[in-house]
């Protein structure tokens, strides 16, 4: 393991990572990820490039992603034909599906319908391009949300928990 610093364009200062450094010697994966611009998406965009691992983000806001992700990203815009997405997964070895609307904020009906379309629809959009592809990605990866609880000690948490 080693540490290397990466600029975190959103804060403009530099965050220490740790890398294994073995990978260099691998092979490079071309990867393709949703959610980038989010909490998780940036820190494992920070990671697959600290391995050396080219990077393709397909993003909603290309201005936004390009200023916190840098220019070393390759952005493809959500809106672009699915032969483009196609196109690119083609190119891919693992894509990784972060993609969802923040989960900070009052559910109110309108924002349950955005939350789940963020997820399903964009889901759905992703596993029907690699359904289209003659080489698909050998991996995906798919999160929709991370939450932290509270300690409850040794108490069994379930979906039904409150």
């Amino acid at each position: 393991m080693e540490l290397v610093a990466i600029n975190d364009r959103s804060k403009r200062r530099k965050v220490w990572i740790a890398r294994d450094s073995y990978n260099h010697k691998n092979k490079i994966m071309n990867v393709l990820i949703t959610g980038s611009t989010g909490f998780i998406g940036r820190a494992t965009i920070a990671y697959l490039q600290g391995q050396g691992h080219d990077i393709t983000a397909l993003v909603r806001n290309v201005d936004k992603a390009a200023n916190l992700l840098g220019h070393s990203i390759k952005l493809i815009k959500y809106s672009s034909s699915e032969k483009t997405l196609v196109e690119e997964m083609e190119k891919c070895d693992l894509v990784i599906n972060l993609a969802g609307s923040p989960i900070a904020t009052r559910w109110t009906a309108k924002k349950k319908l955005e939350l789940r379309e963020s997820r399903i629809g964009t889901t759905r959009v992703i596993v029907n391009a690699i359904k289209n592809c003659h080489n698909p990605p050998k991996i995906l990866i798919s999160g929709s949300a991370v939450g932290y609880y509270g300690d409850r000690g040794a108490e069994m948490l379930t979906e039904s928990s409150k």
